[in-house]
């Protein structure tokens, strides 16, 4: 919330313009920190923040049951405390789409259990699933990594065989997989049985077709 760190001569209109211009992608990413950074490192200032986030948002409602400022106050440090995971841009945004309607009807109020339907309702349904989209992407960019590493790999490996031989790998290895089931055949007691009556046979059809021809 830069906006407001910075004390610009309107701070509502100022607010209210950055606010227009958040999106839920923005919201999540224009700032690394969470609210529990700013809560260990400055929890006044982070409560001041949300505090004049949710005065603008009450004037926005313009309701006729308007919290005090120590209700405000109330409200700002629940936010801090149980929704610790967000960006302040998100309570930002969270709170522009409630005053505007986007999450119901408030029923003419404006109190602390609006607000955290509010967070709860943007949490749910816009946050969740841009942040299912993002995993998604990074799932789909790391598979293609893979895939692009397996790949790679590959091609270095018959090329390797290549510069080495001269020869085409995969031809090689055809090669060597033949011979190495011919020797598993030939180690094979079943096959060196019937290698034995095959020679035995082609004998003994040569010695009778010899012993034809004599007579």
């Amino acid at each position: 919330m830069s906006v407001i760190s910075a004390k610009p001569a309107n701070v509502s209109e100022a607010i209210n313009a950055y606010q227009r211009g958040l999106s839920v992608r923005a919201a999540m990413t224009n700032d690394e920190n969470q609210i529990s950074f700013y809560r260990r490192e400055n929890r006044p200032m982070v409560v001041g923040v949300i505090s004049m986030l949710l005065i603008e948002a009450n004037q926005t409602m313009n309701v006729q049951r308007t919290p005090s400022p120590i209700q405000i106050t109330m409200i700002a440090e629940e936010v801090v405390e149980n929704w610790w995971i967000f960006r302040l841009d998100e309570i930002a945004y969270a709170l522009r789409q409630g005053a505007a309607g986007m999450y119901g009807t408030a029923y003419g109020k404006f109190d602390k259990q609006t607000v955290i339907e509010w967070l709860k309702t943007y949490d749910v349904e816009e946050r969740l699933s841009q942040v299912e989209w993002v995993n998604a992407q990074q799932k789909k960019q790391i598979e293609e990594v893979e895939q692009d590493g397996d790949v790679l790999a590959g091609y270095q490996r018959l090329r390797e065989v290549f510069e080495k031989t001269g020869k085409d790998a995969l031809s090689l290895q055809d090669k060597e997989r033949r011979e190495q089931k011919l020797k598993a055949q030939w180690k094979d007691d079943g096959f060196r049985k019937w290698q034995a009556e095959y020679f035995a046979k082609k004998q003994q059809e040569s010695e009778q077709n010899e012993s034809s021809e004599n007579l």
